[in-house]
């Protein structure tokens, strides 16, 4: 195990707990939408995320490391930016959550390379599940995406409100 793998995981932790959270934000700002479809993604995602942080805690604890707890230290340690939430259409909100889910796949790529190449199999496996988990994530988000602009005709912007 090497510092380097911690202080991933300890970032990518960080990151988990952001994505929850900007899941839970999308979600509602979606219900207020009327997108009951995409509320129920939203969700799901939300409680993956939430799945994905409890499993990279209890590695850290498991490693006698201790994971990153305070709200405020999320956006400091994490490997993905938060999203500002302004003005929000559907549009932008997918945008937002496909831009961390490729963040969030980039950065397991790496750590998952990290882990095997010290031989950390147990780590390794973990990262690679979670991987699996977020590239689904970036492809549900891909096709919604593509559904609203498709009933759209193509015709929606992130600046534009969706016609929903």
């Amino acid at each position: 195990m090497t510092d380097e793998i911690v202080k991933r995981l300890k970032a990518a932790l960080a990151s988990e707990w952001q994505a929850y959270y900007q899941y839970w934000v999308s979600a509602v700002i979606a219900i207020g939408k009327g997108m009951p479809g995409i509320v129920n993604e939203f969700k799901d995602h939300a409680d993956e995320e939430k799945e994905h942080a409890d499993l990279i805690a209890e590695r850290l604890y498991q490693l006698g490391e201790t994971p990153v707890f305070r709200p405020s230290d999320w956006e400091a340690n994490a490997d993905c930016p938060y999203p500002h939430y302004d003005g929000m259409t559907t549009l932008v909100l997918l945008d937002q959550n496909l831009e961390a889910e490729k963040c969030a796949v980039k950065n397991y790529q790496e750590l998952a390379k990290l882990t095997a190449e010290a031989d950390d199999f147990a780590t390794n496996d973990m990262v690679v599940e979670i991987l699996r988990d977020e590239n689904e994530h970036e492809t549900d988000l891909a096709k919604l995406k593509f559904y609203i602009m498709a009933q759209n005709g193509n015709q929606d912007s992130p600046n534009k409100p969706v016609n929903e």
